[in-house]
């Protein structure tokens, strides 16, 4: 979340004091990053935030909750979505926080999923100040943030995991079966095996383009939706062509 998200969106809108203190921090590990957009019944309609945040001097008073947020047991910082305003359109009244974790009044309770793993988390904000110094942009601006965020969020370079998985699947079909025939040697396998590889090429041929699009200081845009989708397909195909290994 530090170096793929709030890193970028920091660049982007953070001031010259919060890219000068956050961004080296980020670089050295010094801070760990998480989450807080969802909430128990804000899910991907995050214009209907309830977690609040009042002024009160220098500061704002958060109140409410953050929930399925990833490794926040781990995070020292969150930055978050949070209504500063009541008036107007919704959309109108979200304003973007760094909120530090070991602040008082928060409290972090995990959620274990059905293996058992802890992954996902509820963090909880009670009367927790925090700094005005510590909001991205303007306020109430938040909705422009977030949006900014998310086209960084998108953008990953999935194809070096599909590699991956490519490599190891071509490896376990030439393993040779009992009889000495391999899955290697089934055309229909084949075919399906050629197609994820050039796809994987495709797909990273596009993640290229759009890394010579950020060093020339432009944003992901709305490509990094389409390659998000493309990516979830793409790699739910390569899952689907492991099962089949597996079973042969």
């Amino acid at each position: 979340m530090g170096l793929n998200v709030c890193g970028p969106m920091l660049i982007g809108h953070g001031s010259e004091e919060q890219k000068a203190y956050y961004l080296p921090r980020i670089l050295s590990g010094e801070d760990i990053w998480c989450q807080g957009y969802s909430e128990p019944s804000s899910g991907s309609d995050l214009a209907s935030l309830k977690t609040a945040a009042v002024k009160d001097g220098d500061d704002y008073v958060v109140n409410g909750s953050k929930i399925w947020t990833s490794f926040a047991q781990h995070a020292n910082m969150i930055f978050a979505l949070v209504p500063t305003s009541t008036e107007g359109k919704v959309q109108q009244g979200i304003s973007f926080l760094l909120i530090d974790l070991t602040s008082a009044g928060i409290t972090i309770k995990p959620i274990i999923n059905l293996e058992g793993s802890h992954e996902l988390n509820q963090v909880f904000f009670a009367n927790v100040r925090v700094p005005k110094r510590n909001r991205i942009g303007r306020e109430n601006d938040g909705w422009s943030v977030a949006k900014y965020l998310l086209q960084f969020e998108r953008f990953s370079m999935s194809s070096i995991e599909l590699r991956r998985l490519l490599s190891r699947a071509r490896s376990m079909a030439e393993q040779s079966s009992e009889d000495g025939v391999t899955l290697a040697d089934n055309l229909s396998f084949q075919q399906k095996l050629s197609s994820l590889e050039i796809d994987c090429q495709a797909r990273e041929a596009s993640e290229q383009r759009l890394l010579t699009q950020l060093d020339a200081g432009e944003t992901p845009g709305t490509i990094s939706s389409v390659l998000a989708a493309i990516s979830s397909e793409t790699l739910q195909r390569a899952d689907e062509l492991g099962l089949e290994i597996c079973a042969y």
